[in-house]
């Protein structure tokens, strides 16, 4: 019975995962890499980098009580300006607060927070990590 409850306590953890990704032409692993890192975006990198995506709702931190009403849910992701390239990890609760990638190539520079209502989209709010030490703190308005 007490192995039971840990599985389930253990799946209930992975339900917030990234989107399926196409190895294609991509890294695995650090072993496919001649030099350097495989990023989480599968590219390797000798320059990879953390970003922390953090936000806020309507400018107020989302621990305060009710922050987060009239959201269902959001999407965090990450973006490539130069190839318009998406990954994004969904659904996240919105009063998690953020979210942290820790090896990311230095293209990987834009940030988004998609919020819904239900299954509406909201809004999209973007930002990017350049000159940001890999800190972006989005505040979503609606």
């Amino acid at each position: 019975m007490r192995a039971l409850l840990f599985a389930a306590v253990g799946l209930a953890g992975l339900t917030a995962c990234f989107e399926p990704i196409d190895y294609t032409g991509g890294c695995r692993g650090d072993f496919d890499c001649d030099v350097g890192v495989c990023t989480r975006v599968n590219e390797c990198s000798t320059e990879a980098y953390g970003l922390r995506i953090r936000w806020t709702v309507n400018g107020q931190t989302v621990d305060l009580p009710n922050a987060c009403e009239g959201i269902f849910q959001i999407d965090v992701g990450i973006r490539d300006p130069s190839t318009g390239q998406e990954r994004v990890v969904s659904p996240v609760p919105c009063t998690a607060g953020s979210l942290f990638y820790d090896s990311l190539p230095p293209s990987w520079s834009d940030a988004f927070v998609n919020a819904y209502d239900g299954s509406t989209l909201i809004t999209r709010v973007t930002g990017s990590s350049v000159g940001t030490d890999g800190n972006v703190l989005l505040d979503i308005r609606f």
